[in-house]
Parts: C-alpha cells; sequence; structure tokens
C-alpha cells in the first residue's frame, strides 16, 4: 500500500508529523522553527530576545544591500 501511495508506513498511519513539502516548495519555518535553530532549543527565549535578533539580522540584510549598490 505505501509503495502504491509513494508514501512511508509511517505516514500512511500518521505516525510522521513532519510537516510535508507544499506544491510550490518547502514550507516555511515556524517563529518556533528559527528559536530552536537560533538558540539550540534550551532555555526560555522571550520575545524581546527575538525582536533583538530579527532585528539584527535585518540591519545585516540592509547593510549588505548597500555594499552592493555601492
Amino acid at each position: 500500500m505505501s509503495e502504491y501511495f509513494e508514501m512511508s508506513i509511517g505516514e500512511i498511519l500518521g505516525a510522521e508529523t513532519e510537516k510535508a513539502p507544499t506544491p510550490e516548495g518547502e514550507r516555511k519555518p515556524s517563529d518556533e522553527d528559527i528559536k530552536f535553530a537560533l538558540f539550540g532549543g534550551g532555555g526560555e527565549i522571550t520575545d524581546a530576545m527575538f525582536d533583538e535578533v530579527k532585528n539584527f539580522a535585518a540591519y545585516i540584510k540592509q547593510r549588505e544591500e548597500g555594499k552592493r549598490k555601492g
């Protein structure tokens, strides 16, 4: 049955909880995914901490775009 539907047995039984890619490509990471990647999943990450990281990332992106424009 899994071969016919091109699905793993875990997917058929509902045991796999990871979201499948969307037709347009991979799913976008959630804020929780990003927090885990940045902070290693340990400790409590406050909204203020996460906002500070996002602001810093936006600053770096803007700085690099400025370098490319000359």
